[in-house]
């Protein structure tokens, strides 16, 4: 996240690459196995289609609230990228912007500049959720991780990990904010399955 260009700020450290099925099923199995992942998935809503990212200002950080564990936090935020691009939330991107903390923010850069980052590849599949289940985190002192598994519009899979820390410094003492995004795994787009009709008999 300390290139100057767009294509490669990502939401920090980006591993690139697609990977096979099989190895999102092993990032996604062994995370069940190990209790790291929730035991139900959460539906989001749809981005609606045309418009682009509002340059929002950030409206006051009272939605990174003090009183959010790391797994709310995420959820927030998920939340927020789904919303993006709707009329009814124009400040949904300052929302989700909110809950990045200031380490995070330094790498990223602005709001504008988190808009730009999340129509890129591997980020832009966070406006499209379909499907997302977000995982138990795994907390040790004031650092916590989880995964994020999001299937988007074209059925394509791909598995985030967040990884949070609780701030020590003002104005943000005492919260759970996200310090990291990076990219687990990701699947190639499916075509959805055709359909089959049985004749009457």
């Amino acid at each position: 996240m300390t290139s100057s260009t767009a294509s490669q700020r990502p939401l920090n450290h980006l591993r690139h690459g697609a990977v096979s099925w099989a190895a999102v099923s092993g990032v996604i199995v062994g995370g069940l196995v190990a209790g790291v992942l929730l035991e139900r998935f959460v539906g989001l809503p749809r981005r609606d289609a045309g418009g682009s990212v509002a340059a929002a200002a950030l409206p006051a950080e009272v939605s990174a609230s003090a009183a959010l564990t790391p797994e709310q936090v995420v959820r927030a935020q998920m939340a927020c990228l789904a919303k993006v691009g709707d009329p009814a939330h124009p400040q949904a991107l300052a929302e989700c912007y909110a809950h990045a903390s200031p380490a995070n923010r330094s790498v990223i850069g602005t709001l504008e500049q988190f808009g730009e980052l999340l129509h890129e590849a591997p980020y832009d599949v966070l406006l499209r959720q379909q499907l997302t289940m977000v995982g138990t985190p795994v907390v040790r002192g004031d650092s916590a991780t989880l995964l994020v598994s999001v299937l988007d519009d074209t059925r394509k899979l791909t598995v985030f990990r967040f990884q949070l820390a609780r701030q020590h410094d003002d104005p943000f003492a005492g919260r759970w904010m996200t310090n990291a995004v990076t990219l687990e795994a990701q699947t190639a787009p499916t075509a959805a399955p055709e359909p089959t009709f049985t004749a009457a008999r």
